[in-house]
Order: structure tokens, then C-alpha cells, then sequence
């Protein structure tokens, strides 16, 4: 039996196709504003994301599976979809002010949270939101296909439309974060003029009622609420100065500013004297700290007998460079966002350049991209002063990749220092693991590397054996030699921090650590180590879990192959009952892939060109694009169930292919960074384009006896589920874990189980 393949015509209004790209666009802005507003509550941890991303999806879910049950009884869904986003636009910015306002007991500020708290607070914050936006997909689906039950193929029809019309609605939105609002426009303001964009287009929705009372009730409402938001837009940086101020996080402090950059929200906060800069949570420098300043710059230009030419990566609006530049050195600094800059500038109090020279030069630009583009043996030194692995672009300074890259530009005497968190006396835990890690890293570039002890570890590589064996005499008589007026770093300080007890020590606990792996772009494991300390600070029982997943193998995966198996013959009596189950499995296996696509090529497009932020909402839209396309072209076609079944078994056999294939092309394009630009965009794109065809597919097989607009909510819901899932096992363990190339093939393997366990549809839907 073959497909017909007669166009339908959905006949969808005007107002209703604005609708439902509002609602793509505001779902998309919104998650992103949101995330990074949680990002920053959360002080910049990754695994946040997950959670977040996961807590997103799944109630989205939640509220498209409610909207399921409840479609039937709605006698005009076009109206209830205008009223929910007149509500949509109280909720957007109610939302953003409770993520404000909590703070879970004991928890004082600037201390760390636990996923418990995260979880709670990502659901206290996201719930209205997310459940609104799930109700309002299956309302639009519903307004799309009218309410007759029955099997009629042009009822299906509608519905791919409004999922491809949503789609489109992200893709716009994606690229208007991307290109103006994610660096110009503060979170508050965002979500004031979404709400202002909802009021609209429900008026739109119920202007269409031709009663004059529907008319009277829906400008009664809508007009003052948009003569609020409006007044919330344009008195926007007060508002969110004042809800700053007022929040639990930042007791003690004084907010100064908050600026947005691609890069992350910055934030200047006041406390007694002390002024401190935070990058989505991330605390980047203060003013009150002399003692890390001078031991960043001066420990390792003392091991250099003679340095001349220097490279500072990060750290370059502290004073580190003045300090670096007293050694009477050639210096270049790199650092990543120059709206730092232009924020201490910029704000209502301006904050000086803290204890930099500003005669000193400063490039801002990704510090890695400046590596890579570096003249061969152009330094003598490179000191890479940046924050610990905890998230996956801070990864991407301490890769083997990375260390290649800095060894080419470095001179055949030269120095490269990097720190990470430790210890003065005793590594253990995760800690150590960490240690052992970048050690083990550096030692596959570099034959020499000398651990330096403190609560701050520096790690010396260098291919000049001899540079590395200077002791606290060698470096004190070059402090004094080069007439360097020192608060912290003196004689003392160097016989201490250089004591050969707690160097022998060190080494000794690291050689302890039986081969540890190698940290590379596409396998970060020195994120997940950073995560396990985390977990450590936070919830041992769910570190001890993390460390046993850290024992996780891709081929566990097969374990699903045989269990599809005994599965296919258990069912294969009761196939009519459990059918639907088998096709929202399905269906969640495919939007699994989808996001486990979308987080490696991101991995790798950043691991290639750069910091992620650069083109985060451009590469997600390529993605969106993709799944309108797809669901656009097969929702254009009526299908029979026998051409349907073949469809959604070819989607889940050239998923499993694209997956097993995937880590060879990252691989290939990686180290090349404008192919890699070209081919993640056109990847997601295709991966887009497979997973939105799949949509309306997989409502043709649900719907049967269902509404369509009812089958296209159920398996909408089961679509985002899959999605979290892997959001979180993806994110937070497997790339970690496993990296591009495990995750890959673990992913291929749950999809071939998923096939498997589909097959009974081909002579079912006969």
C-alpha cells in the first residue's frame, strides 16, 4: 500500500497563524531568558542547565498531556488560546521576579546550591510558563482541525502545520536573541515586551468574535494590561535594578549595574569597600585582591630566568597585567568580553579598571581562537588565568587540544602556567582525581610539568627540563635581581610555597591515581570531575551515584537490543492495548536524538570556533528551521497507516545511522573551524528536519480513534519527555562520561532497541 500523496490545504487564519508563531517565539526567548537567569542564581554551574533544561521540557509536556484530556470539552479553543496568552503575559515576568525572590533556608548568599534546591526552584519558577505554553500548542492545534472526531487524513494535517508554524516562531525568536536582545536589552525588559506581543496577538484571537459584548470584555482586559507592561518596558532598568536589590542572593550587597552581554549577564555589587564583578553568577575578580593578583603574575615569570615576550589569557582587567608588566616584559593580555569594560564605564557610578594600567593592551577576543591564530614560538610565557573546568567552555582551556595549541605559540624555552583549585597539603576525592587529570593531560604535550602546592595549584609545563627544576633560592634572587616591589610574593613566601616536602608530597598523591584519562575537547572528563566536587560540597549520596556512573560503559546500551526482544514477544498477544505506548516510545526516541545531537554539535562547534554564546541562538535556530521544514512538508501529505508505519521505521533506522556516524564527522571538522561553523549548522538543520517530520508521522499512527488535535498533544508531550531525558543524561553525564563519540553510539543503540520494539507496525497498520 503506498502513500497518497495529494496536498492538503489546512486553511489556517491569519490570526491564528500570528498566534502560533507568537507562541513559538515567546517559548523560545523566554526559556533562554530564564535559563540564564537561573544559570546566575545557580553561580554559572553547568549541570544547572540540565536540570533546567529538563524541569523546561517536562512540564511543557506536562501541560501539552493535560491539554490532551482536556481539548474535547473546550467548545472554542481559538478563545482559550487567546485568553491564555493574555495570562501568558502576567506569568512571563512574574516569573522572572520569583526566581529573584527565592532563596532556600540556610542557604546564605553566594553559597552554592544543591540539585534538590535547583530542581525545586527551576519548577517554582518555569511551571506557569511551561504549562501555559504546553496548553496553548494543543489549543492551536485544536482551533487548526476543528473538533470532529474520526479518522479523516486532512484532520491530521493542521496539526504538523502548527507544530511547523511554532517552529518557525522559535527560529525567529532565536535569531532576534541572538542578534539584538541577548546583548542590549536586560531580562526584565525582554519579558515586558513579550507580554506586550501577547496581549496583542489574544486581542487578535478575540477580536474575531463578532459579539460586541466578547469585544467590550476582551478590551477591558487587554488594554490595561498593555498600558502595564508598557510602563514595566520603558522604566525597564529601574525595575530590574530595584528587583535586584530586593532579592535574597545579594544581602549584603549593594547591586551598582547590571548590563547583558552575549557572554552573560554582569553584574557589579558593592560591599563595604569592596566592589565585585559577577558574570551569570560567576564571580570574575574584586578590587580587594592583591595576594591572587600577585601570585598569578609573579610565580610564574620567576621560574622564566629571562622572559621577554608574555601572553595573559583572562584576568586582564585585574592587576594582574601591571604586575606581569613590572617584570619589564613585552605583554599581550586576551580577555572575552569587552562589555566588561564598557560596563565599568558605562554605568551610573562608573568603576575604574581595577589596579590596571590602562596603558597596557588589551585584546577582546575568545582567548583560545588567539592562541590558535598565534605566530609560532611567539612567547616566552603564557599564563592562562581562568576559572576551574566546572562548565564545558572552561573545559576547552585545559583539552590537550588546547595545550598543542599554546605549545606551538610558545618559544622551545618557553613557559606555559595554568591554575585549578587544590590544595596546600593533602589531595584527595575528586580533587585529586582533577589534579591528576590535567597532569596527565599536560604530560601528553609536554615532557616537563611541575605541580606548585597551594589552595590555588599551578601547574608548570614546559619542554625545557631544566627551567622547571628553579627552587625558592633561584626564583628569590631573580625577585630581587629584577627590583620587583612585591606585597605577598617575597623570600619567605617562595621557601614556603616551593618546600620540597610538600612537592614530593604532591606528586606522590598525584602518581597515586591509576591512569587517569586524558581531558580532550570532545571527551571534557575534567568537567565531570569538577561536578563530582561539587556534588562532594553538596550531596555525598548523590557524589557516591555520580561516581558510580562514572563507571558507565557505551556498550551497556545493547542491554535494550535483547530486552525490545523479549518485549516484542511478550506483547505480541495484547499488540492492539499496548500500540499507542510503542509509538509515544518511539516518538520519545527520536526527540531524544534530537537533543543529543543538538548538545554534541554544539560541543564540538565550540571546541572548533570559540565561545558558544557567539552563535548559541543562531545554531538553535538552524535546528528549529530544520523541524519546521520537516513537519511542513510531510503535514503537505496524506498519508494511509501502512505508509505512515514505514515512515516513522525509516526515521528511527536513519536516526540510529546518523548517530553511529555522527562522531567521525565532529571528528573531521573540528579542527577545522570554519567547516565546523558550516557543518553543525547544517547538521542541526537536517537532524531538525528529520525530527519534525517524524511529528506528524507519529499523530497519524496515535490518532485512530482519537481527535487529532488530542493524539497531536499526547504525542507532542512524549516528543519533550524524551527530549528531557536526554537533556539531562546527555548533559550532565554521558558527554562527560563518554564523550561526542560514546554518547553517539549509546544513543545509536537506544534508538535501534526503539526500532526494534516499532517493527510490529508495519503488519499491524496494514
Amino acid at each position: 500500500m503506498t502513500a497518497d500523496v495529494t496536498k492538503t490545504r489546512p486553511g489556517i487564519p491569519g490570526r491564528l497563524l500570528l498566534a502560533t508563531l507568537v507562541l513559538g517565539l515567546t517559548a523560545l526567548i523566554a526559556q533562554v531568558v530564564l535559563t540564564r537567569e537561573l544559570l546566575s542564581v545557580f553561580l554559572g554551574n553547568e549541570l544547572s542547565i540540565a536540570f533546567v533544561l529538563a524541569v523546561w521540557l517536562a512540564t511543557v509536556a506536562m501541560g501539552s498531556a493535560a491539554g490532551a484530556r482536556i481539548v474535547a470539552r473546550i467548545q472554542q479553543p481559538e478563545r482559550a488560546l487567546a485568553w491564555s496568552q493574555l495570562l501568558m503575559a502576567v506569568v512571563l515576568p512574574s516569573s522572572l521576579m520569583i526566581t529573584r525572590s527565592v532563596q532556600p533556608p540556610g542557604l546564605t548568599p553566594g553559597e552554592a546550591w544543591g540539585p534538590g534546591s535547583m530542581l525545586l526552584v527551576s519548577l517554582e519558577t518555569m511551571a506557569l510558563v511551561c504549562i501555559m505554553a504546553g496548553l496553548q500548542f494543543v489549543f492551536a492545534a485544536s482551533a487548526a482541525a476543528g473538533q470532529k472526531r474520526g479518522s479523516s487524513e486532512e484532520k491530521v494535517a493542521p496539526v504538523g502545520y502548527v507544530y511547523a508554524l511554532e517552529a518557525i516562531g522559535a527560529v525567529l525568536g532565536g535569531i532576534v536573541f541572538h542578534l539584538w536582545l541577548s546583548q542590549h536589552v536586560i531580562a526584565v525588559g525582554v519579558l515586558a515586551g513579550l507580554g506586550v506581543l501577547n496581549v496583542a496577538s489574544g486581542l487578535v484571537l478575540l477580536w474575531s468574535d463578532p459579539r460586541l459584548q466578547s469585544r467590550i470584555a476582551a478590551i477591558s482586559v487587554a488594554l490595561p494590561l498593555a498600558l502595564l507592561l508598557g510602563v514595566l518596558l520603558a522604566r525597564a532598568s529601574e525595575a530590574d535594578l530595584a528587583s535586584l536589590r530586593a532579592s535574597p542572593r545579594w544581602k549584603g550587597h549593594e547591586v551598582i549595574s547590571h548590563f547583558p552581554s552575549k557572554y552573560g549577564d554582569i553584574i557589579f555589587a558593592r560591599r563595604g569597600k569592596q566592589i565585585s564583578l559577577f558574570q551569570s553568577g560567576v564571580l570574575l575578580g574584586t578590587t580587594e585582591d592583591d595576594y591572587a593578583n600577585e601570585v598569578t603574575a609573579h610565580l610564574p615569570l620567576l621560574f622564566h630566568p629571562a622572559p621577554e615576550r608574555v601572553l595573559l589569557l583572562g584576568d586582564c582587567i585585574t592587576a594582574v597585567p601591571a604586575h606581569i608588566a613590572s617584570h619589564g616584559v613585552n605583554l599581550k593580555c586576551v580577555d572575552l568580553d569587552p562589555q566588561v569594560a564598557s560596563a565599568m564605564r558605562e554605568g551610573s557610578r562608573p568603576i575604574p579598571l581595577w589596579g590596571r594600567d590602562p596603558r597596557l593592551p588589551l585584546q577582546f577576543q575568545d582567548p583560545r581562537r588567539f592562541v590558535r591564530s598565534a605566530s609560532p614560538a611567539g612567547y616566552d610565557v603564557v599564563i592562562v588565568s581562568v576559572p576551574d573546568p566546572t562548565t564545558a567552555s572552561l573545559n576547552r582551556f585545559y583539552t590537550r587540544e588546547f595545550f598543542q595549541e599554546v605549545k606551538r605559540a610558545l618559544a622551545p624555552d618557553g613557559l606555559l602556567a595554568i591554575t585549578l583549585s587544590g590544595s596546600t597539603h593533602h589531595l584527595s576525592g575528586p580533587v585529586l582525581l582533577s589534579a591528576a587529570v590535567t597532569e596527565a593531560t599536560l604530560r601528553q604535550v609536554f615532557p616537563g610539568v611541575r605541580p606548585v602546592a597551594g589552595d590555588t595549584m599551578f601547574f608548570l609545563a614546559s619542554d625545557d627540563l631544566d627551567l622547571l627544576q628553579a627552587d625558592a633560592d633561584a626564583l628569590a634572587s631573580r625577585l630581587h635581581n629584577r627590583g620587583l616591589a612585591t606585597g605577598f610574593v617575597n623570600d619567605a613566601w617562595l621557601r614556603d610555597a616551593l618546600l620540597p616536602f610538600r612537592a614530593d608530597l604532591i606528586q606522590q598523591q598525584l602518581a597515586e591515581v591509576p591512569d587517569p584519562p586524558i581531558n580532550t575537547d570532545l571527551t571534557p572528563i575534567s568537567y565531570y570531575h569538577q561536578t563530582l566536587i561539587w556534588l562532594d560540597q553538596l550531596s555525598p549520596r548523590l557524589a557516591g551515584t555520580a561516581r558510580r556512573l562514572g563507571n558507565i560503559h557505551v556498550w551497556w546500551a545493547a542491554v535494550a537490543l535483547p530486552a525490545a526482544a523479549v518485549a516484542m514477544f511478550i506483547m505480541r498477544r495484547r499488540w492492539h492495548r499496548l500500540r499507542p505506548l510503542v509509538l509515544l516510545i518511539a516518538i520519545a526516541a527520536i526527540g531524544a536524538f534530537g537533543v543529543a545531537v543538538e548538545i554534541l554539535g554544539l560541543l564540538a562547534f565550540q571546541a572548533a570556533s570559540g565561545y558558544l554564546y557567539h552563535a548559541l541562538g543562531a545554531l538553535i535556530a538552524a535546528f528549529m528551521a530544520g523541524l519546521a521544514i520537516g513537519a511542513a512538508i510531510v503535514s503537505a501529505r496524506s498519508l494511509d497507516q501502512s505508509a505512515a508505519a514505514r515512515l516513522l521505521l525509516s526515521g528511527l533506522l536513519t536516526s540510529a545511522l546518523v548517530a553511529a556516524l555522527l562522531p567521525g564527522l565532529l571528528s573531521a571538522v573540528v579542527p577545522v573551524p570554519a567547516l565546523a561553523a558550516v557543518a553543525v549548522a547544517i547538521l542541526l538543520a537536517l537532524v531538525g528536519s528529520l525530527v519534525g517530520a517524524v511529528f506528524p508521522v507519529a499523530v497519524s499512527l496515535y490518532r485512530r480513534e482519537q481527535m487529532a488535535s488530542a493524539a497531536g498533544g499526547a504525542v507532542y508531550a512524549a516528543d519533550l519527555v524524551g527530549s528531557a531525558g536526554a537533556a539531562v543524561f546527555a548533559g550532565a553525564f554521558a558527554v562527560p562520561l563518554l564523550g561526542v563519540r560514546g554518547t553517539a553510539h549509546f544513543t545509536a543503540l537506544l534508538l535501534a532497541a526503539a526500532l526494534l520494539l516499532a517493527l510490529p507496525l508495519l503488519r499491524r497498520s496494514a
